[in-house]
């Protein structure tokens, strides 16, 4: 069962990406699942009096089955413009100087092998451009056919050290720090299975959480919400439209595709327990085992964290970029090609919940068959 997460800035809040190299401090964008999980388990451990000594969490029934059995998963939060936000497909290309000119969307035009890959806008009819056109580093809200870039609102606070001796500013150490502006609200979702649903729902109400850095300045508190999410009347369905969808789209004959599209980072390994830079079908289901990339648009981050119990910080892992995106492929014949929509329908329906290691803090958050990728108008390139 899926439920609504909803966070809302009471005060300036700073997600460190990674650890402190010099005196100024970037912020993320959006509120990882590992973050506000971190909050609620700390709250749950303070509520319960799992701190306690002779009482350790992990020996709890109820935080197991929360937070490290793998039954419930603590999705991303993203800025809450008119829809949900999510991150620009590396795909995407927008006008470098006009945000209201075509967007284009390159996955499908590359997987059908066209050459003359757009460069430089075009404009509109009305107003004619040679702009370049550029990837954009924000994030998306689909409404229909239109594509709204959203930004989110950050500024920059700054503080000096104080002596401890001296009890004034200690000399050269100031310091920077981006932050996200208070008053800005981030959605998404927490996803349960069926033994955690009794928990999960007793946690359906509104908490103030601190998160991120700044604590003892007053940042990072925030207003958390989880309600119950209704779920789709026919997500089978869904898919199989959007599968039929897209492959009208590529239209390449005798060969049945879909696409995937990270929302987060996800993490996959090699067989030395590398993080790969690219997604295999066979991550998806072992049953994908004769799809292929056809064409893809990805890179890697790495991902830092901090381990609270231990007080030391994680190990850093490579994992594949949110935005990046692939369109698997396989030969099949024409006739066969409706028999394989609905053997993938249930499939991708099921894998929707998201891939590979980390699961439950949020990573992988995968959509197929997004209709970003296939909406008419990018494709003809207006």
């Amino acid at each position: 069962m899926k439920y609504a997460v909803k966070l809302e800035c009471k005060s300036p809040l700073a997600i460190s990406a990674g650890r402190a190299t010099g005196n100024q401090m970037e912020t993320l964008r959006h509120i990882p699942g590992s973050v506000w999980r971190g909050a609620v388990a700390a709250q749950w451990i303070e509520e319960h009096g799992l701190h306690a000594p002779g009482r350790p969490p992990e020996e709890d029934e109820h935080f197991r089955t929360l937070f490290l059995r793998g039954l419930v998963r603590f999705g991303d939060l993203r800025l809450k413009a008119a829809k949900v936000t999510k991150p620009w497909p590396f795909s995407a290309r927008v006008c470098k100087l006009h945000d209201d000119h075509p967007v284009h969307d390159l996955l499908i035009r590359t997987a059908r092998g066209e050459s003359n890959l757009p460069k430089e806008c075009k404009g509109s009819r009305e107003q004619p451009c040679d702009a370049k056109l550029d990837r954009p580093d924000d994030f998306v809200s689909l409404s229909g056919d239109h594509a709204a870039r959203k930004s989110v609102d950050v500024r920059v606070v700054t503080h000096s050290a104080i002596s401890n001796s001296l009890l004034c500013v200690r000399q050269e150490q100031f310091f920077s720090q981006e932050v996200l502006d208070p008053g800005q609200s981030f959605e998404g979702e927490l996803w349960a299975e069926p033994t955690a649903q009794d928990l999960v729902a007793g946690m359906c109400r509104t908490r103030t959480i601190q998160i991120g850095r700044g604590g003892t300045r007053g940042m990072g508190l925030a207003d958390l919400t989880i309600n119950p999410k209704d779920a789709p009347a026919d997500p089978i369905g869904e898919i199989r439209g959007r599968l039929q969808n897209v492959n009208q789209a590529c239209d390449i004959p005798g060969h049945v595709v879909f696409t995937a599209t990270l929302h987060s980072p996800c993490a996959v390994f090699d067989e030395w327990l590398f993080g790969r830079p690219q997604l295999r079908a066979t991550d998806l289901d072992p049953k994908l085992g004769d799809y292929r990339v056809w064409a893809s648009y990805s890179r890697t981050v790495r991902i830092s964290g901090w381990n609270g119990q231990a007080q030391l910080p994680k190990p850093d892992i490579d994992a594949i970029a949110p935005g990046s995106c692939f369109l698997f492929g396989r030969e099949l014949s024409k006739a066969a090609a409706p028999a394989e929509v609905e053997r993938l329908a249930p499939i991708l329906a099921r894998e929707g919940t998201g891939l590979g290691e980390y699961w439950e803090e949020g990573f992988g958050e995968v959509e197929f068959c997004w209709p970003f990728h296939f909406m008419k108008k990018f494709q003809q390139g207006r």
